[in-house]
């Protein structure tokens, strides 16, 4: 099912259906079992993790320095610690994997690009798009397109397809991570025309309400809804947009204050959290193990801490 949010901001992790590298189409006649070895990866992983024990230092850290440069494919083969496993070991181990997925988190967030030239179908259009960028689709018609794109970003040249088309994503449809194209209603205007592009995401404002008490006149606002899409090819994990980073101004060019509810008046303090210990739950990698805090001016104060043991997924 394709997805999409009101809200702003990401941290990211590559998804199931993600690359974290753009890679070239496959060579047609490379053999089938290119793949890497499973088994003789997992057989040099434990090696390297042993001697992340040994007795020379440059022995442990160009194992540590191995281990980090393999990069995401080793993060499920390595092991769980406990108060058995050597200290030195346990910080290794976790300077691996939050080097391993920190890399592939900003690989992930950059965004796709596409470059194509001429006049074809929609179909072949996006076929193309999705061999470039790895981001799968379905539902795309034979409608006559014109492309003229060079390095242009995916959603950018998504929307210039789209419009052309008159087709619309659909949200609430299709299979996860790929990406399902419906008809747009009639008089709908073009795609292009208000979004905003932001690494994988593409913003665009949906609705703006004024808001004004009757009653009382100084209880008035403005609310604005945001519709958030990400290339399919990611899965975010947690979305969040400070306060503190928000501006706005009206038609005028005034700065408008932006003031969360029932916090009229208070001070806005930066926060941060740190997630690790990557696990599978079901389809989705996730996080088992996080901690939040505020930065104030006293010094950092932790406001939650804890692990994840199981996480239920329900669609509404």
């Amino acid at each position: 099912m394709w997805s999409t949010m009101l809200l702003m901001g990401a941290l990211l992790v590559p998804g199931q259906d993600a690359e974290p590298d753009k890679q070239p189409a496959p060579d047609k006649g490379a053999p089938k079992n290119a793949a890497p070895d499973k088994a003789a990866l997992r057989i040099k992983v434990n090696r390297l993790i042993r001697q992340l024990d040994a007795d020379d230092l440059a022995d442990r850290d160009a194992a540590e320095r191995e281990l980090t440069e393999m990069g995401a494919l080793i993060l499920d083969l390595l092991p769980a610690t406990d108060g058995s496993t050597p200290a030195e070991v346990r910080q290794r181990l976790a300077r691996i994997a939050n080097a391993i997925e920190s890399s592939a988190a900003n690989i992930t967030s950059e965004p796709s690009t596409v470059t194509l030239e001429g006049k074809m179908r929609l179909d072949e259009a996006m076929a193309e798009m999705q061999q470039q960028t790895n981001n799968r689709f379905e539902d795309a018609t034979t409608a006559e397109v014109t492309t003229d794109f060079k390095d242009l970003t995916y959603f950018e040249a998504l929307d210039k397809l789209l419009d052309q088309a008159r087709l619309n994503i659909n949200p609430y449809g299709g299979t996860s991570g790929v990406l399902t194209l419906v008809e747009r209603p009639e008089g709908e205007g073009n795609r292009a025309d208000n979004a905003t592009y932001s690494g994988v995401f593409r913003i665009e404002p949906l609705r703006v309400q004024a808001v004004r008490n009757i009653r009382n006149p100084t209880v008035q606002g403005c609310r604005v809804a945001l519709r958030m899409e990400w290339e399919p090819r990611v899965r975010p994990i947690s979305i969040s947009q400070p306060l503190a980073a928000v501006t706005a101004v009206d038609d005028l060019g005034n700065e408008l204050s932006a003031e969360g509810q029932g916090n009229r008046g208070s001070e806005v303090q930066p926060w941060e959290g740190r997630f690790s210990a990557y696990r599978q739950f079901g389809d989705v990698r996730a996080p088992s193990r996080a901690q939040v805090w505020w930065e104030t001016p006293e010094g950092d104060f932790v406001y939650w801490r804890g692990s994840v043991t199981s996480l239920e997924f329900r669609e509404e």
